[in-house]
């Protein structure tokens, strides 16, 4: 029996694009991986009582950093499909004007090798809830900051269209196989 190769696939770009919604539905067919902001969020506000932890970016990037060197190294052989991937965090820090050399690094040692999708900005579907509380503008800026780590990194970004969201996981299936 021949090992079945392992390809590590990234959904990146603007929070509140739909990427969450996509890779749920992905996860009928493939391996997915969440993003873990919303836990760590979720986990600060538990041990600390702080809404969130804009005040500690670099606690934040390190906790994201952590969470996905170990998802990383959990991908098992075939397909694994990540909301978000490490050079999102070179993105975090240089959205908060933080040092992202050590990040890049980070990032160069674990490589993604399958195709990276990118979510634009999509004003007409995006929402804020309690822990996602930037405006619109604050997201677009960030998308760029993801587009630049990426590129910068050598990955080539496949745009999402703007489809539903049954056409969007079709659309990404069709080029992950």
């Amino acid at each position: 029996m021949a090992d079945v190769a392992r390809k590590r696939v990234v959904l990146t770009g603007a929070p509140g694009t739909g990427k969450t919604t996509v890779l749920e539905l992905l996860g009928m067919r493939f391996a997915t991986v969440v993003e873990p902001a919303r836990h760590i969020i979720s986990e600060h506000r538990t041990l600390t009582g702080e809404e969130n932890l804009d005040a500690r970016p670099d606690m934040f990037v390190r906790r994201m950093t952590g969470a996905m060197i170990s998802e990383y190294a959990a991908a098992g052989p075939g397909t694994t499909v990540y909301d978000r991937a490490l050079p999102d965090c070179i993105a975090y820090l240089a959205a908060y004007g933080l040092e992202t050399a050590a990040a890049e690094d980070v990032a160069r040692r674990h490589a993604y090798e399958g195709p990276v999708f990118l979510f634009p900005p999509w004003p007409e579907i995006y929402t804020t809830d309690d822990m996602r509380k930037a405006t619109f503008d604050i997201v677009a800026a960030f998308h760029c900051h993801v587009v630049v780590a990426y590129e910068a990194l050598g990955y080539d970004l496949i745009e999402v269209p703007r489809l539903t969201v049954d056409h969007r996981v079709r659309w990404i299936t069709d080029r992950i196989e």
